[in-house]
């Protein structure tokens, strides 16, 4: 009793205000970045800002809307959707034409993936725990936040209180498998690539300038005027762009319209190679910080939300469901990856793990996995011209795309 009353106290006195609840938040992610820094990114700071997040909720420290609370999101948060678009259209500026080119591969791979998503979790998955579970399952287990929305919609017409509850936390829960599994396997992947690049380095020196070059583009504003204002002003432009040809497809697609992501992605690469966009813009403008900081808290608002006993009562299918996705991804990824490209199992199953993450995410953890494989600033660049791009569209094509494009078709059939 006195420790209930205590933890209430403690919930009482951080609720007071938003700026306190917002502080909390970037202790748990601080905390989470010291460890991941600790552990050589063997722990993400995203898992442990998402435990530490869901536990101090079940408790009773922080409430439950703890991020509403601060302003930041909601599921139609003006603020999110515009962060949201303004750090595709960046993600745009970090990939070249030749970047895409080169990641052909990935496309293919990552589609496999998706493939088997489908073949494990409806075929295999349906026998064991119905055709309901597996078809709500199998969109969020392929995709992110946008797919478990669509089917937790589609569930609810189901009046199956499990079936409606279990997208939103198989969106929630999967992201624990991918921060576990795709820091090591990426890891293992660079850690060989550096060594095959060790015994040439003028090699790796070659590549690092490749990537360079391919990326010199003659900006049309000069450097002298490109100031945070005119960045930022930019990058608003290119997403009212993207949020404009979303609309035009809204015209004869209805509730299908493309994504404004995927244009905004489109677009980012776009008007960076016209010269119009400056490269790593949100960088140049130093806003990135914050902008991250906020699509953490957005992306994984839902953990707060969870109850131990609504885990519990689908516990048993969510895993076993997240479990078929997760082989499915493995044998499909690394079958095509090995037969169609001669592509090193790791290699490809880092691809396939993108179902389970996607972007920021997927972003993070590259990052972390390049800062503790090396300090050597020849090995970083290189690192960050290889998988930084293959992350980001290996993620854009499972979550962003196909994901939806999977819902959209499962959404039939619940």
């Amino acid at each position: 009793m006195e420790a209930t009353q205590q933890l209430s106290g403690i919930a009482a006195i951080l609720s007071a205000s938003p700026l306190i609840l917002f502080a909390v938040l970037c202790a748990f992610l601080a905390f989470g970045d010291f460890l991941s820094t600790k552990t050589k990114a063997i722990i993400p700071a995203a898992f442990v800002f998402a435990v530490i997040l869901m536990v101090t909720s079940w408790v009773g420290i922080i409430p439950h809307d703890i991020v509403q609370r601060i302003g930041f999101t909601d599921a139609n948060s003006i603020l999110l959707s515009l962060m949201t678009t303004v750090i595709v259209v960046n993600m745009g500026t970090q990939i070249n034409i030749m970047d895409i080119v080169r990641n052909w591969k990935t496309v293919v791979i990552a589609l496999a993936a998706l493939l088997g998503v489908a073949a494990l979790v409806l075929v295999v998955g349906s026998q064991i725990f119905g055709w309901q579970m597996a078809a709500v399952a199998a969109p969020p287990i392929s995709g992110g936040f946008v797919a478990a929305l669509l089917m937790s919609n589609a569930a609810s017409q189901t009046n199956n209180e499990l079936v409606i509850i279990l997208p939103m936390l198989i969106y929630t829960i999967q992201q624990f498998f991918g921060m576990l599994s795709l820091p090591s396997v990426l890891k293992r992947v660079m850690k060989n690539d550096l060594k095959e690049k060790e015994a040439n380095k003028e090699d790796l020196e070659s590549l690092i300038k490749q990537h360079d070059t391919d990326r010199e583009v003659k900006q049309l504003i000069p450097d002298k005027y490109m100031s945070v204002s005119t960045i930022l002003m930019l990058l608003g432009l290119v997403s009212v762009l993207a949020y404009c040809t979303t609309e035009i497809t809204r015209l004869f697609m209805g509730q299908y319209a493309i994504s404004s992501t995927i244009f905004a992605l489109i677009y980012g690469v776009l008007f960076t190679e016209l010269g119009i966009l400056p490269k790593n813009a949100l960088q140049k403008a130093n806003s990135m910080g914050m902008v991250m900081q906020i699509l953490i808290f957005a992306g994984l608002a839902s953990l707060a939300k969870t109850d131990p006993n609504q885990i519990l009562s689908v516990l048993v299918p969510m895993l076993g469901l997240i479990i078929c996705g997760v082989i499915g991804i493995f044998i499909f990824s690394v079958i095509v990856g090995k037969f169609a490209f001669k592509e090193k199992w790791d290699t490809s199953f880092s691809i396939g793990l993108n179902c389970l993450l996607g972007f920021p995410f997927n972003y993070l953890i590259t990052l972390e996995a390049i800062k503790a494989l090396t300090e050597d600033k020849k090995e970083t660049a290189y690192l960050n011209a290889k998988y930084v791009p293959m992350m980001l569209v290996a993620g854009f094509t499972t979550v962003t795309i196909g994901s939806v494009i999977f819902a959209g078709i499962l959404i039939n059939f619940v």
